[in-house]
């Protein structure tokens, strides 16, 4: 919002002199002066306020509470306030919640249970004053608390920050008779905007600015800008993040700004053209010009909701409709690289080997692919609309899903889900009408080359795995190249065949052993074997953080052998109970006690990845054939296009990446000098058969001899060796990968 500047005054002072005949002088100066003035518009009096009543079954209590709100503003366009129902802290949700669940036996009539008092109300009376706000449409009577941000007041003349504008807010509610007896809460958030006309306030992320990281596997909602619906979207098995209901944009001009298209495109037919799917009047071609999104809404059998999976139907649409006016219906043989898709978001690919197929491998039954949201892929049956009829067919007894895939020139694949049974890679006509399930157009690291180039100095983005949907991060860092910061975190499945597509392998390779997923008792001591070690979602916190650094800051001030006193009063119990297991300072320690924070939640660059022998970290069954010293080995377990750093001074090495950021080089300014800030996140993170929590690990892709590789380590209140240290091939150790170089061949420089 621009302030406006209010220009007070000039001032001017005529200032009278004498002077000697002949002389000339300047009798007059100026005095600029200028005040801004903010425009600021807020809600004033007891706005935090708490009501309570006790109400019987079956009975209406009203007049719940009384708030008298004003609001102060001095906009000239003036201002709307917004209201929203909510129970903890999740917004969106109107259901009032009981502040204990009642024990079972307490339910005695009915099936009611615990929460279900959704049906509370809200009711707005505007207070005489100077500036009456003009009340939303049906508020000054008792109206369900909105379950979104909905405009509850409003003025649109100008206003006045003394007098203000006034209403009061009083609630009602409605209990049953089968209501469980508890203690309810609901909460209202009542927001200001200003001017009267600015866009409303939204609790949601914008699916078209919507990043990887907020895609989880918690369902979550989130807002098309387009047309302000709301979807839930979920991080599903196959590690894609899915709209979880179908698409239910309706018929309406389309922007490259927020829909997945590289031009404009217009509504060209007119809603009173077509009745239902058919038009009126003129052919049904499905050729270019025709853009037909067709609602389900009150179709057939008037149901939009699927009852299998509580799912919106959503919209129907050909192809030329759901491809964004790209491919029309009659001969076309290009997949479809626009849709209707949010911007960001994308047509799944079909096939036998597409996005679909894939996801059914992964929820391989029926019941699964349409389980409710939570539960299942939860895929509708919407049914489908005949082109030759312009009848909706199979509504709640199947679904059809149009694929970004082109099977010829006048098919596309699609997903077929019916009551009984499922096909992920059948294809039919462009001219039907089906729905559309978008898919987040995530950056993939397999395509680097593709995309590895447009990533900035110090710049980080989200990409992910194409081998098992994972998410990283990666940032070009100060060395100039595209780096992983975070630690590798790829199961290693022994029932798969790998190839150069997806690894960074130049045959395919299929895995003789899998991830330990459990403990590494089973570590065989061998590098003729691949292992690798998942100690699960570990990762260091920011407390973890404080604690080592503290701890490292005194064994630091041990090395001239007079440890600083005031340090160790500063060290936490369990750093204390460490450093007493030390049978010699630095040595002979138990590092089984070393205080590692492991938790289930933080930052998810300190995540501790997956411990990998050097075997498994170059993608081979048995590593004995690579020996000698400072052998390059040109493949690994990274992701396509990305590969071990190199050991020794080369461009593509750690030491590299360590002289950019630190001469000095050691543990305490590289791996803990204010972590949250750096762009490295290199952690001592232990590792597997026999190294566990002594140090901070890393592969490279460099032998040492017969039984070594190089390897960086980061070493508690030690000196980082970035070039020459040599780590026995048998040790599992996280792995970080650099991007290949996509415009020149880096040279491997020897230690």
């Amino acid at each position: 919002m621009k302030n406006k500047k209010v220009k007070v005054f000039s001032l001017v002072i005529l200032i009278s002199c004498f002077f000697v005949p002949g002389t000339y002088a300047d009798t007059s100066s100026t005095d600029n002066v200028t005040i801004t003035v903010p425009v600021s518009c807020s809600i004033s009096s007891t706005v935090n306020s708490t009501h309570s009543a006790t109400v019987n079954l079956g009975t209406y209590e009203d007049e719940i509470g009384e708030t008298t709100f004003k609001i102060l503003c001095n906009d000239a366009n003036g201002f709307a306030v917004y209201a929203i129902g909510y129970s903890g802290e999740t917004y969106g949700n109107t259901t009032m919640v009981p502040s204990n669940l009642p024990a079972a036996s307490g339910i005695v009539t009915g099936t009611a249970t615990s929460g279900d008092t959704s049906n509370w109300a809200m009711k707005l009376t505007a207070v005489s004053g100077d500036y009456q706000p003009t009340l939303g449409t049906g508020f000054n009577v008792y109206h369900a608390v909105p379950d979104d941000y909905t405009k509850v007041a409003n003025l649109n003349a100008s206003t006045d920050a003394v007098s203000g504008s006034q209403f009061k807010s009083t609630y009602a509610v409605y209990i049953s008779q089968s209501q469980p007896a508890d203690t309810y809460t609901g909460k209202v958030k009542y927001t200001v905007v200003h001017p009267a006309d600015a866009d409303a306030p939204d609790y949601l992320e914008q699916m078209q600015n919507l990043s990887s990281t907020s895609c989880t596997s918690t369902p979550t909602r989130v807002r098309d800008n387009r047309d302000k619906h709301v979807y839930i979207i979920q991080r599903l098995e196959d590690g894609n993040c899915w709209m979880m209901e179908n698409l239910d944009l309706g018929r309406t001009d389309l922007t490259t700004d927020l829909t997945s298209e590289n031009t404009n495109l217009a509504t060209t037919i007119a809603a009173e053209t077509f009745n239902g799917w058919r038009k009126t009047t003129g052919a049904i071609t499905y050729t270019d010009g025709e853009f037909i999104p067709v609602t389900t809404e009150n179709s057939l059998n008037g149901l939009d909701m699927d009852p299998t999976s509580g799912t919106s139907y959503g919209t129907l649409y050909n192809y030329f409709a759901a491809s964004a006016g790209t491919i029309s219906g009659n001969s076309n043989s290009n997949d479809a690289v626009y849709d209707i898709c949010p911007a960001g978001w994308r047509l799944p690919t079909g096939g036998s080997t597409g996005e679909f197929a894939n996801l059914y491998s992964y929820y391989n039954s029926n019941a699964l692919m349409r389980a409710p949201i939570g539960s299942g892929a939860a895929f509708a049956l919407a049914g489908m609309i005949n082109a030759a009829s312009g009848v909706v067919q199979g509504q709640g007894s199947n679904g059809l899903y149009w694929s970004s895939t082109r099977n010829d020139n006048t098919k596309m694949y699609r997903l077929f889900v019916s009551t009984s049974s499922v096909n992920p890679g059948g294809n039919y006509a462009r001219t039907v009408g089906y729905s559309v399930r978008c898919i987040l157009d995530e950056l993939v690291m397999q395509d680097v080359s593709l995309w590895g180039s447009d990533v900035g100095a110090g710049e980080e983005v989200v990409v992910k795995d194409a081998r098992d949907g994972k998410i990283y991060t990666v940032a070009r860092l100060a060395d100039g190249n595209l780096w992983m910061t975070q630690n590798l975190d790829f199961d290693i499945d022994s029932t798969k065949t790998y190839t150069s597509a997806d690894t960074d392998i130049s045959a395919n390779w299929t895995p003789s052993t899998s991830t330990y997923a459990t403990n590494d008792t089973t570590w065989n001591n061998s590098h003729t074997t691949p292992e690798s070690y998942d100690p699960g979602d570990y990762y260091f916190d920011e407390t973890g953080f404080e604690k080592i650094q503290l701890l490292n800051d005194y064994l630091d001030s041990c090395y001239n052998e007079s440890c600083n006193q005031t340090i160790y009063a500063q060290l936490p119990d369990d750093c204390i109970d460490f450093l007493n297991t030390c049978d010699v300072l630095f040595e002979e320690c138990d590092w089984d006690a070393w205080p590692t924070p492991k938790s289930t939640s933080g930052d998810s660059h300190y995540h501790f990845g997956n411990y990998y022998n050097w075997t498994a970290a170059l993608a081979t069954n048995n590593s004995s054939s690579y020996s000698g010293n400072s052998t390059p080995v040109n493949q690994s377990i990274c992701p396509a296009g990305w590969t071990l750093p190199r050991a020794g001074y080369g461009e593509d090495s750690f030491y590299a990446l360590f002289n950019e950021y630190d001469t000095k080089i050691d543990a305490s300014n590289f791996a803990w000098n204010n972590p949250q800030n750096s762009p490295r996140y290199l952690t001592i993170a232990g590792g597997a058969g026999g190294i566990y929590s002594s140090g901070g690990y890393y592969w490279t892709a460099v032998t040492y001899n017969q039984n070594d590789a190089y390897g960086v380590g980061l070493y508690l209140g030690s000196p980082v060796n970035p070039v020459s240290n040599p780590i026995i091939r048998y040790y599992g150790i996280p792995v970080r990968c650099i991007a290949r170089p996509v415009t020149s061949t880096v040279t491997f420089v020897a230690p």
